[in-house]
């Protein structure tokens, strides 16, 4: 099984994924712009999830140290994230989770991004890397809840089968998830958009809801 750096791991959705694919055996570390965060976060997720194999320290510590990096920082740190790494992500399998994304006059937003989407300019800051865009449209909230079973589909968008499919064997791994094939890296801005309009749906209806595509095959 491959390592996974989860930078900006102490939000709650990187937290939340991190808690999911531990309990699944995966081997996460924690990445964080200061590594005494990293360390407390490592401390609740062993509470968490007691046999799982979870480290911590900088993003550059984690990514150097894991073969997929997971990229859940807000959107105005994620140059400075690439930037931190050096040339830890060069090669890597990267997965984009930033929503680029503001609140004007109580509605979510999607921010202007020049190359198009967050993985987009993952993609052309880090061009030896392997970008897969997706995972964006579950709740932290559940995520964290081990217990609970989650429902929805997980659309994927990248221009590197192979790592698509990589990213694919880790949401198999967590009950009820469904990878689905969604298209190339050019997709990726129609995913913001889209946890653009979850978002607002959710503050409307007090909810947590996400995605399920119907008719369609899933990555299998």
């Amino acid at each position: 099984m491959s390592s996974i750096a989860m930078l900006g791991g102490t939000g709650p959705e990187g937290r939340g994924l991190a808690a999911r694919f531990l309990a699944n055996g995966e081997t996460v570390w924690i990445g964080s712009r200061v590594a005494e965060r990293a360390t407390e976060t490592v401390d609740s997720l062993r509470e968490l999830v007691p046999n799982g194999k979870v480290f911590g320290g900088t993003n550059a510590e984690a990514a150097e140290q894991c073969e997929v990096v997971m990229i859940s920082v807000p959107y105005s740190g994620l140059d400075g994230t690439i930037e931190s790494c050096g040339d830890a992500l060069e090669g890597k399998v990267i997965l984009d989770l930033v929503v680029p994304i503001r609140v004007d006059a109580g509605v979510f937003q999607l921010e202007t991004v020049p190359e198009g989407s967050a993985a987009e300019r993952i993609q052309a800051r880090v061009p030896g890397a392997r970008v897969v865009s997706g995972l964006k449209h579950q709740s932290a909230t559940d995520l964290l809840a081990i217990g609970k079973e989650l429902e929805g589909d997980v659309l994927l968008c990248s221009d590197d089968p192979e790592a698509r499919e990589l990213i694919a064997g880790f949401i198999r791994g967590v009950p009820m998830l469904r990878p689905v094939d969604a298209g190339s890296l050019r997709v990726a801005r129609h995913l913001d958009a889209v946890t653009a309009l979850i978002l607002n749906l959710n503050r409307r209806h007090k909810s947590r809801a996400s995605v399920q595509v119907i008719g369609l095959e899933a990555v299998r």
